[in-house]
């Protein structure tokens, strides 16, 4: 699987949509308000909190890039790690919405 740049144009709104929809798997028409869709992810992400930051923050790469969090490099980086973690489909939108939330962010926080 190859990174997919279309979700570097979205809004961290459209990101949060796409991922539900893949995390999911919930292509259906039923309609759920924003809220409800960005609760549902929030808690998916914060139930994967530990394992994205053994899988980001460890990694040299990643390390070496967290300078400049618009760079393609850094999100080309955080995507090949969490595709090689099994993260699948929703890999290349959660490699950008971390990147936009920022990596620092989710790496500095000692929860």
């Amino acid at each position: 699987m190859n990174f997919e740049k279309k979700y570097l144009d979205l809004s961290e709104s459209e990101l949060i949509l796409e991922l539900d929809r893949i995390v999911f798997d919930d292509f259906t028409a039923t309609p759920k308000s924003p809220e409800e869709v960005k609760g549902r992810l929030e808690a998916w992400l914060s139930s994967k909190k530990v394992e994205l930051k053994e899988i980001i923050c460890k990694n040299n790469s990643i390390k070496h890039l967290r300078t400049n969090e618009e760079n393609l490099a850094l999100v080309t980086a955080v995507f090949a790690a969490l595709e090689a973690s099994l993260f699948g489909s929703a890999a290349s939108p959660l490699a950008v919405l971390l990147c936009k939330k920022g990596i620092d962010k989710l790496c500095d926080n000692q929860d």
